[in-house]
């Protein structure tokens, strides 16, 4: 029995897959921020009502525009379409259909970001999930074990400066946030059968390893909130 329903899944995503490739726009929210700022949890509950779920692919390598040389012929815009068929024919099925897809990117390029609307028109939401800085410096150390303390400082503040190139709606994962608060900033998405996960914020905090740039691109985010935090 659990063959049969293993079975039905696949094709079911099959054609759903499908479906969603015909499409010329996508109904998608796009979800960036920096490592360790809940990318991931705000994804998990957004996907809930997401037909396909991409996250973390790590597409800026090939989706940067290419060097603009008279001598080269490259038809671009295919490439793209390429790209789209093969991101959707492989993307994860999520659990509802009021969204076509979700795309979450830690650490999201502006060229990335222009490429995804390129391959499926703006996204209808654009979510930016923003740490302070004490707490994102201490969760990085402990994660990212190999990378230099300076590496970690440094790519909080470009996570920063990219927001501030692509926009967004922030919102700060902080110890103080509830459920309730998710489920209210990620209106109108209806969670009718299927609440959402419990939040445990984990976390400890360094402040002696922020530096003032750091501080100064926080302060940034914050100015541009408009609800959310």
């Amino acid at each position: 029995m659990a063959g049969i329903r293993f079975m039905i899944r696949r094709i079911w995503l099959r054609l759903l897959r499908a479906r969603v490739r015909r499409k010329k726009r996508l109904n998608w929210w796009l979800i960036y921020g920096s490592t360790r700022s809940g990318t991931t949890y705000m994804t998990r509950q957004v996907e809930k009502c997401a037909a396909l779920v991409v996250g973390d692919w790590g597409l800026s390598a090939i989706l940067g525009p290419l060097p603009d040389y008279d001598y080269i012929r490259f038809e671009y815009s295919r490439f793209l379409r390429d790209v789209s068929r093969n991101i959707l024919r492989n993307a994860r099925g999520g659990g509802g259909r009021q969204l076509d897809l979700v795309f979450k990117q830690a650490g999201l390029s502006p060229g990335e970001y222009n490429a995804l609307i390129a391959m499926w028109g703006p996204p209808a939401r654009i979510i930016f999930c923003l740490r302070e800085p004490a707490g994102y410096v201490a969760s990085a150390r402990r994660k990212f074990t190999q990378v230099e303390i300076s590496e970690v400082q440094r790519s909080y503040v470009e996570a920063i400066d990219r927001f501030l190139e692509i926009g967004g709606e922030v919102f700060e994962y902080a110890p103080d946030r509830t459920v309730a608060d998710y489920e209210a900033f990620l209106e109108p998405l209806r969670f009718d059968h299927e609440g959402l996960d419990p939040f445990a914020f984990r976390g400890r905090e360094e402040p002696d390893l922020v530096t003032m740039g750091m501080r100064e691109a926080y302060g940034k985010a914050l100015s541009q909130v408009s609800g959310g935090t």
